[in-house]
């Protein structure tokens, strides 16, 4: 059978939930997901349908209701492996009746039909054939979606008609089925390469994810996502080579309520456009992939549920053009309103004829005709008497929102500008721009931008970005980005970020307020409130949930469970920490601690021990005790076997003479060790453990003290001893 057996591999490495387990309550929700470029030889080989039905699976996994378990993804089936998983989707619908009190079934085709059925290479599944089967399954709603050529000709099989389009209360008593179908009967399904996807299928998801949330709930219904679906879909083709689009339906349902499809705070991040962001809006991700693209009309926030990553956002609104970016963080909603969206300058033009007034300034840029003014005091000096030690330039945008100003502002003291800047500012002390700021600030002192960044801020003392960073900041004190920072953040004490994607340095503490994309070292404290993706190093890390990479530090703690840590104090969820105490052949009592990663883990312990010599003599005045400490530090991993595990386990120490009565001369030997051990938690936070060592002991002197076995019985010379020890204890 030709069902993508890395399914499930795929959606787990999208970080992809389950789904929540019952949907609306007591409801179980199963899907079949079907992609097939390949129509036969007479016919051309489609390039989306299967990245299409991948990413229907995708967004019904996320906020859909359906289990990984519960979702079949099949690429370029037969109809064999068709049957064989409408068969197997029968089988668990029946063993999930007793325990749910509603099934639903979700079952998606994209790719090559025509007026008879589906085309999968050289086989043709009839319309009335998948039809049947379909309808035959044993749940309460069956809900197909059909994107591919005269897929209407499926809603017509059984002479369907068109009627009321969906209830719209919100009981969950409808039954049924809905089948949506991309067009009509005799016209031709579209993809388009500048949407990476079917006109059709591209409308679906981006619906899905939220744009066709016409009341604002936060759910996403039937009804709304085909009437968002149509009139998308039937805008984007109606100029096309092959005509007009319109997608068609055929439903007979039974009962009250909507079906809802999808519910966008099950997603693991979410952007949110508040009511006063109004206009066309497309969405793209952070390899230029086009997610999403709807209008937004109403006067009321928007949600669109999305995967956590970096995001830009276009916002057309008349013929004006506006850009906002964001990092969405894992578990974590963005709000955006018209403040953080930055004009985008139409590329220039040469008009034929004569320039109209105003359209040049010395200042920068005019494109409405209105002056742009530069202003060589500071506001608040106005009216008043001038210093004459002022060496101060202020470039002033006296203009409405949207005015731009490109150029240099340089000068001893300072300089700042009301609007956005497009150039160098370059002073002695400070140097501050209201809006957005492209190009390079640089200053003694700091720096300052009230909107987004996108270059250099460089200065002595500090630099602020109210808004995202997209560049470098560097200080000799301290960085900070109100919004979501990439590239690099370097400072002599502290960085402060929204989220981050690139490198986060700092000789004392680093701090990511959402999620952390790269590397991030700091002196003494490096600290990720969401997601960490990539590398922390320093005395202390800290990461959140969802986390992913390594830390390198003396205490190690993250809220996420892979992440692999070095050092310590390792506290990592759902990993290993366990104080043991335990006594070993060589004489030594043992305390110690050993924590890490669910498999993966460090160790440090001391040890003690007095050796009592009688026999021989080592000194004049005769006999006399020897207290020795063995300090030990290691790597281990474990494998857990049920309520047993096993450890492998490599350490280095030391075994020192701490006191002598009969020399001032401290002594040491190098121990390394190699440890097989083997344990029962007898209770959560009990257990015992027995093992074997390998033991390679080197004197670093004469006077080294050296347990027995290292001694030569004569006149207290050592040699290098190699032995096998052994050990038992307890852990908490």
């Amino acid at each position: 059978m030709k069902r993508a057996s890395a399914a499930v591999v795929f959606f787990c490495f999208l970080g992809i939930a389950s789904g929540f387990a019952d949907f609306e309550g007591a409801t179980r929700r199963f899907g079949i997901f079907i992609g097939a470029n390949n129509g036969g030889r007479s016919r051309a080989t489609l390039r989306y349908a299967v990245s299409d039905a991948r990413a229907m699976a995708r967004v019904f996994a996320q906020m859909g209701g359906i289990r990984l378990e519960d979702l079949a993804l099949l690429v370029e089936p037969s109809i064999r492996d068709i049957e064989q998983q409408l068969s197997l989707t029968r089988e668990s619908i029946a063993g999930a009746r007793e325990s749910h009190k509603r099934i639903e079934l979700v079952f998606y085709y994209s790719g090559h039909s025509d007026e008879e059925g589906l085309l999968l290479n050289r086989e043709r599944l009839s319309y009335l054939d998948l039809r049947a089967r379909i309808t035959d399954l044993p749940s309460d709603m069956r809900i197909v979606i059909l994107d591919s050529c005269a897929s209407g000709a499926f809603t017509r099989a059984k002479g369907g008609t068109k009627t009321v389009p969906f209830l719209i209360d919100d009981s969950i008593s409808a039954e049924g089925y809905a089948f949506l179908t991309s067009s009509s009967a005799t016209e031709a399904s579209q993809e388009s390469d500048s949407i990476g996807g079917s006109y059709f299928t591209h409308s679906l998801l981006a619906g899905l994810r939220g744009g066709a949330d016409s009341v604002g709930d936060g759910r996403v219904t039937l009804n709304e996502v085909y009437r968002f679906a149509y009139t998308e879909t039937l805008a984007k083709t109606e100029t096309s080579l092959y005509g007009a689009q319109h997608p068609s339906y055929d439903m007979q349902i039974s009962g009250s309520g909507d079906v809802v499809l999808t519910d966008i705070k099950e997603t693991s991040a979410g952007l949110v456009f508040e009511a006063e962001v109004t206009g066309r809006i497309t969405i793209r991700d952070g390899s230029d992939f086009l997610v999403a693209e709807f209008t937004k009309v109403q006067n009321r926030p928007l949600e669109i549920g999305l995967e956590s990553g970096p995001y830009r956002i276009l916002l057309q609104r008349g013929d004006s053009f506006y850009r906002a970016e964001t990092i969405l963080s894992e578990n974590r909603r963005a709000r955006l309103v018209l403040a953080d969206f930055s004009p985008v300058g139409l590329s220039p033009a040469a008009a034929r004829g004569d320039v109209p007034a105003g359209a040049e300034t010395a200042a920068g840029e005019n494109t409405s005709g209105n002056p742009v003014k530069l202003q060589l005091i500071p506001d608040a000096w106005r009216g008043k008497k001038v210093p004459e030690t002022t060496n101060h330039v202020l470039l002033s945008l006296t203009a409405a929102d949207g005015w731009h100003l490109s150029g240099v502002g340089l000068a001893p003291l300072g300089v700042s500008s009301y609007g956005s800047l497009t150039g160098l500012q370059m002073a002695g002390t400070y140097a501050s721009t209201a809006g957005d700021m492209t190009g390079v600030q640089y200053t003694g002192s700091f720096n300052f931008a009230g909107g987004n960044v996108r270059g250099i801020q460089a200065s002595g003392m500090f630099n602020v970005a109210n808004g995202y960073m997209r560049g470098i900041q560097a200080a000799g004190i301290f960085n900070a980005a109100n919004g979501s920072a990439a590239g690099l953040q370097a400072a002599g004490i502290f960085n402060i970020v929204s989220d981050a994607v690139g490198v986060e340095a700092a000789g004392a503490f680093t701090m990511v307020r959402g999620t952390m994309t790269g590397f991030q070292a700091a002196g003494l404290f490096n600290w990720s409130s969401g997601a960490m993706r990539g590398l922390q190093t320093a005395l202390v890390n800290y990461s959140g949930p969802d986390s992913a990479g390594a830390q390198i530090g003396l205490v190690n703690i993250s809220r996420g469970a892979n992440v692999f840590p070095l050092g310590i104090v390792n506290i990592i969820k759902d990993g290993i920490l366990n104080p043991q105490v335990w006594i070993d052949s060589m004489g030594y009592m043992n305390a110690g601690l050993k924590s890490g990663s669910k498999h993966f883990y460090t160790t440090l312990s001391v040890g003690v021990e007095e050796l009592y010599i009688g026999s021989f003599t080592v000194a004049p005045g005769g006999d006399h005790d020897i207290n020795t400490m063995a300090l030990r530090a290691g790597i281990g991993f474990e494998l857990p076997l049920g309520p047993a595990f096993l450890d492998i386990e490599a350490v280095c120490g030391t075994i020192n003479e701490v006191h002598s009565a009969n020399s001032n001369d401290d002594a040491s030997t190098l121990l390394i060790q190699g440890r097989l051990v083997a344990g029962l938690k007898a209770f959560k936070h009990l257990g015992i453990f027995a093992g074997v060592s390998y033991d390679y002991l080197k004197p670093f002197s004469s006077a080294a003290p050296v347990p027995e076995g290292g001694y030569d019985m004569g006149y207290g010379g050592r040699w290098n001893t190699n032995r096998v020890g052994f050990f038992a204890g307890v852990q908490f």
